[in-house]
């Protein structure tokens, strides 16, 4: 219990801080921007409040970034576009508002992204389509809206991706097919219109496929229930 202690900012040679699964409360104490080595932030599953400082641009080293399951509030701050070589970010079950700032498009490193279960609204940006690296996209329980952006397609390297539970309009984008390697695609709990396309049928290594509690229409098609389909 208690606070992240200040005298952590004396650790300037520190490259892997792990505090993850206690009871800390508080902020996180703006020394943590003198600890410019560090590559693996955990602060995760604790009861820390406030905003992300500002002061985490300075972590420029940074590959492995978790402050999931907080209390933390307010927007994502746009210095995290200076934290280039970041590899995973995970930002969920948090209070965050605002929308997904446009500097993610710098994070072209990025392999995991996780924003759920947060208080996020606006569109998904185009510079989504920068992360060419992303293997999971996690962008769920949110207030996000607009249509899903033909951009996804360029995120070939996707494995997971859910973006159920938010107010998405629009048909389910063609280029969806381009993603062979997905394993999950949750498109749940949204507003989306039209027809399952074909192309779903080229994912040949989902696992899962959710597109429950939506406005489609049209007929359930062969690639459901291939090779018995003629």
């Amino acid at each position: 219990m208690g606070e992240i202690p200040l005298v952590i900012g004396n650790l300037t040679s520190l490259q892997f801080l792990y505090l993850s699964n206690n009871k800390l409360t508080g902020e996180i104490p703006l020394v943590i921007g003198n600890l410019t080595s560090l590559q693996f932030l955990y602060l995760s599953n604790n009861k820390l409040t406030g905003k992300i400082p500002l002061v985490i641009g300075n972590l420029t080293s940074l590959q492995y970034l978790s402050l999931s399951n907080n209390k933390l509030t307010g927007e994502i701050p746009l210095v995290i576009g200076n934290l280039t070589s970041l590899l995973v970010l995970y930002l969920d079950n948090n209070k965050l508002t605002g929308e997904i700032p446009l500097v993610i498009g710098n994070l072209t490193s990025l392999q995991s992204l996780y924003l759920s279960y947060n208080k996020l609204t606006g569109e998904i940006p185009l510079v989504i389509g920068n992360l060419t690296s992303l293997r999971e996209l996690y962008l769920d329980n949110n207030k996000l809206t607009g249509e899903i952006l033909s951009v996804i397609g360029n995120l070939i390297s996707l494995t997971d991706i859910n973006l159920g539970l938010n107010y998405f309009t629009g048909e389910i984008p063609l280029v969806i097919g381009n993603l062979t390697s997905l394993r999950v695609l949750d498109l749940s709990n949204n507003k989306l219109t039209g027809e399952i396309p074909l192309v779903i049928g080229n994912l040949t290594s989902l696992r899962v496929l959710d597109l429950s509690n939506n406005k489609l229409t049209g007929i359930i098609s062969c690639f459901f229930y291939s090779p018995f389909c003629y």
